[in-house]
């Protein structure tokens, strides 16, 4: 049985932007700070892409339905 993706919320958003500027200050090779976004996005109910540079991160988010994939 797998386990559904939790309904998302701006407040899951409000983490990954969050987690994107801890990551970035602590020096987080872009290609890991990318990933690491992307695979918590995915399992807050986020969808989201994400593009690092060493002088910002940028990302494009949107709310999910639950149930909708």
């Amino acid at each position: 049985m797998s386990e559904a993706a939790p309904a998302a919320s701006s407040g899951s958003m409000t983490f990954l932007v969050m987690l994107a500027r801890a990551l970035a200050a602590a020096g987080t090779p872009a290609h890991r700070l990318e990933d690491t976004l992307a695979a918590c996005a995915r399992k807050l109910g986020v969808n989201g892409q994400f593009f690092a540079m060493p002088t910002g991160v940028f990302a494009s988010m949107e709310l999910t339905v639950a149930g909708n994939s």
